[in-house]
């Protein structure tokens, strides 16, 4: 999965958000973990009816579903606008 500008990421909204978590930790250093297991088998297209993850996360404004690792010893949640910036 590309991350440079030139071949930006392209999602399935088919896939559950694990799945789609998994992907971008290949690009991420496995750096994203998901907190609330309960929505690691939603799918975007099935469950939120919406096309991307920019849209999903301003669909759960405010919530804290992902965490991000920085290291082994700091575990720090991001709000949805800060994860959109990654």
């Amino acid at each position: 999965m590309a991350t440079d500008s030139a071949n930006p990421v392209v999602l399935d909204d088919s896939q559950t958000l694990e799945y789609i978590i998994e992907e971008l930790n290949q690009e991420l250093n496995n750096k994203i973990v998901i907190s609330d297991e309960e929505i690691k088998d939603l799918r975007l297209s099935r469950d939120y009816g919406i096309k991307n993850l920019q849209t999903f996360f301003q669909h759960l404004q405010n919530q804290y579903l992902i965490s991000i690792y920085h290291s082994s010893d700091d575990h720090v949640y991001l709000s949805n606008e800060e994860l959109r910036q990654l």
